[in-house]
C-alpha cells in the first residue's frame, strides 16, 4: 500500500496533521502490512508532525516494526533527517 502524504493532508507541520497521517498507517501496521509513505510534493516537516505520526506509530508498535514495514520515498534530505533524528532520540 503506497499513501500519498499530500492525498490527506496539506501540510506537514502539527500534531493534528501528524495524527492523520497516524491514522492512515495504523490499520496496515496493525495488519502487519508493509506501507510505502509517499512524501512527493512536501518540502519540509517538523517535528511535532513526525512525533504525532511516525513516533507515536513506533509507541504503539514497536519500534522495529515500524522500521521493517513502513519505507519513506520521495523524501527530501529535511523530511528523511527529522524523521531518522526523531525516532533515533525516541528509541535510540
Amino acid at each position: 500500500m503506497v499513501i500519498y502524504v499530500k492525498k490527506h493532508i496539506s501540510s506537514c507541520d502539527t500534531n493534528t496533521q501528524g495524527s492523520a497521517l497516524y491514522k492512515c498507517i495504523f490499520a496496515h501496521l496493525n495488519a502487519s502490512n508493509p506501507v510505502t509513505v509517499d512524501f512527493n510534493g512536501t518540502m519540509n516537516v517538523t517535528s511535532s508532525f513526525v512525533n504525532s505520526s511516525f513516533v507515536e506509530l513506533a509507541s504503539h508498535f514497536g519500534a522495529d516494526k515500524v522500521k521493517r514495514l513502513v519505507k519513506i520515498k520521495s523524501a527530501n534530505r529535511q523530511i528523511a533527517n527529522m524523521i531518522k533524528d526523531r525516532m533515533s532520540k525516541e528509541f535510540a
